[in-house]
């Protein structure tokens, strides 16, 4: 696809000082989007839904990495949301940190 279209292949690389790298989704698509809201709703039977931030949180992960040097007995460690849920703060504190100035740069965009 062209330029008004995401590509998946348009990732960012997040560097870190042990040598490990992390690369990103540079902007997440409308059905990333809804999987993550999706994961983010809240429902109680017999009261109106609610949207939890913190239940969103791993789900943008999944969703925003899209590969990784991690490797353990020389084997590449895959991306699941298993692997991402023990990601160790140092390596996602920055990933989070990335993907919010991503997405600030995506919508200062849309505001002109």
């Amino acid at each position: 696809m062209g330029k008004h279209f995401i590509n998946e292949k348009d990732t960012y690389r997040i560097s870190f000082p042990d040598g490990e790298w992390i690369d990103i989704k540079t902007e997440l698509s409308q059905a990333d989007s809804d999987y993550i809201m999706g994961k983010m709703a809240d429902i109680k039977a017999g009261e109106p839904m609610g949207i939890d931030i913190k239940l969103g949180r791993l789900p943008l992960l999944e969703r925003s990495i899209v590969a990784w040097s991690f490797a353990e007995d020389g084997k590449s460690v895959e991306i699941n949301a298993e692997t991402i849920s023990q990601l160790r703060s140092k390596y996602r504190i920055l990933v989070f940190k990335e993907i919010n100035r991503l997405t600030l740069e995506s919508q200062s965009f849309a505001k002109n």
